[in-house]
């Protein structure tokens, strides 16, 4: 049996182990749209002795890839547009988990999710045009005006039948193939490393964070131009800024990410931490507390939400292929529904503790991903929505349980009909 009872774990004396930028260093307006993410930045730069950094959080940052796009919001992005409601999604924020395969110690990313302006380079965009355009007046010249057939020039009917085709022609010069629509927004990430699963404490961190960079990024925007800002000396575009007003910037960041990652973790039980996010006259502090170790674990996220998407009977169902130790697969468009949906089921277990994989999030654009399924031990694992569209040769074990969180489908083999009887039905009251 896989299921025992919760067992006492050593507890991290930090609160926030690593604050992580993920993105592309150098994103170009006309290149590819979709690319392996780049580790930007990391606090603190050295690891730490107990737990260094993976190098694979980036693709859990990033699932589907670092990709830029032409639109402000992830809402009309063709890879998000599915099972989203129409509003506009500027920032998006999920939670990831990294496991020691060594010790076996579970670490959780709360990662934010935004898209930020490429920065503008007018002069190539210009360049193409006018390349393009004396590339069509070259070949529009090179064209014959009249036709000759049999050394003889035709008769003025046909020259005048021709000259309008050639102005048709000539009119078309107007029309110049122009350069495709340039790519304006690169998706860059945020992302806090800690042992504990302060999932939503962590994204008002976080929101804060990406907030305070935005005003001194647009502060020192409006008086110098050029590529010397805020992001571009935190994604690692330039190494050092030269501006006085963008190098104080970026130590206040610094020294603002320093004052977080000092934070220490709270005892079970015992302590509760205030952080102050902003001075105390300005807003209330984020209270970080532990439970006692033999109760049930801290659950800072909505932990009824399978529930409310499946509902009762397929709950239960899903639930029920969890206990029985079976193969369980969920699917969703929205990375914080489906990483919430996997925490959610695994804790229910309390008093009892899953001990087999627990994937909540498997990233489509980590290479090799795909034999993590294939595995003959039980799981639960996460995957995105174009998952199994980027992988078209792959194949789920017979003996797995799809659930999809968009469209509330479970669809199983072999694996219902062993205990679809022990499920109860629901009675009517007389």
């Amino acid at each position: 049996m896989a299921l025992s009872f919760v067992s006492v774990k050593k507890p991290s004396p930090r609160l926030i182990d690593y604050v992580v930028f993920v993105g592309k260093r150098h994103p170009s307006r006309h290149g590819q749209p979709v690319s392996q993410p780049e580790l930007l930045r990391v606090y603190p730069p050295q690891n730490h002795d107990d737990f260094a950094l993976p190098s694979d959080v980036i693709f859990f940052c990033q699932p589907e890839g670092c990709y830029n796009t032409s639109s402000t919001s992830f809402v009309t992005d063709p890879r998000h547009s599915e099972g989203r409601s129409p509003q506009n999604i500027k920032m998006e924020c999920f939670t990831f988990m990294l496991t020691d395969k060594e010790s076996n110690t579970a670490r959780f990313g709360v990662c934010l999710n935004f898209l930020r302006p490429i920065g503008r380079r007018k002069s190539n965009y210009i360049a193409e045009v006018t390349r393009r355009r004396i590339a069509s007046f070259k070949s529009k010249l090179q064209q014959p005006i009249l036709k000759i057939e049999n050394n003889r020039i035709r008769s003025c009917d046909n020259l005048s039948d021709s000259s309008s085709s050639d102005d048709s022609l000539q009119g078309g010069c107007h029309h110049l193939d122009r350069p495709e629509r340039p790519y304006t927004h690169t998706l860059t990430s945020i992302c806090l490393v800690s042992r504990y699963q302060f999932c939503k404490k962590f994204q008002r961190c976080l929101q804060f964070l990406y907030t305070l960079i935005q005003k001194l990024h647009e502060g020192c925007k409006p008086r110098y131009s050029g590529r010397q800002t805020v992001w571009s000396v935190l994604t690692g575009a330039i190494e050092s800024a030269e501006i006085p007003a963008v190098r104080k910037s970026v130590e206040e960041i610094d020294t603002w990410i320093l004052r977080l990652l000092s934070i220490p973790a709270p005892v079970f039980g015992r302590t509760a931490i205030h952080a102050y996010l902003q001075p105390p006259d300005l807003a209330k502090p984020i209270i970080f507390a532990l439970p006692d170790k033999h109760r049930f674990s801290l659950v800072d996220y909505p932990l009824h939400l399978p529930l409310s998407l499946l509902g009762i009977e397929k709950f239960i169902k899903v639930f029920f292929s969890l206990l029985l130790e079976q193969k369980i697969v969920l699917e969703s468009s929205h990375h914080e529904r489906l990483t919430t949906c996997v925490m959610s089921f695994t804790a229910l277990c309390y008093p009892l503790q899953y001990l087999f994989t627990v994937i909540p999030l498997l990233p489509s654009s980590l290479k090799g991903a795909e034999q993590l399924l294939q595995a003959p031990s039980p799981y639960i694992i996460g995957i995105p929505r174009n998952f199994r569209d980027s992988r078209p040769s792959l194949q789920l074990p017979k003996d797995v349980l799809l659930v999809d969180l968009d469209t509330q489908e479970v669809r199983s083999f072999y694996v219902m009909s062993t205990y679809n009887s022990a499920v109860p039905l629901a009675r009517s009251c007389h």
